[in-house]
């Protein structure tokens, strides 16, 4: 990403017009064996925001863009992101 394209981003970030997509991490521990006793496998879920390389408009950035662009639902489909999941296993 450009340094100008970088700023750009920035810039609406703050201006709560866009925000990073969330990603779910799913983290798995297979159970074992240590000094007290054996224990069971574990399943976390945590879902974290992603950097700004990919972003979704908020309700106010939809707003703002046709405040200043006008009606251009027939000209602009925006994208439906596929859940994003990520499995750690140790």
């Amino acid at each position: 990403m450009s340094s100008t394209n970088e700023t750009a981003i920035i810039t609406l970030y703050r201006l709560g017009i866009v925000l990073p997509v969330q990603v779910k991490v799913n983290h798995f521990e297979q159970g074992g064996h240590d000094d007290h006793g054996s224990y069971g496998s574990t399943s976390e879920t945590f879902v974290v925001q992603s950097d700004l390389e990919v972003v979704a408009f908020t309700e106010f950035g939809e707003k703002f863009a046709m405040a200043i662009m006008g009606d251009v639902k027939d000209e602009y489909v925006p994208p439906i992101f596929p859940e994003t999941k990520i499995n750690l296993k140790d």
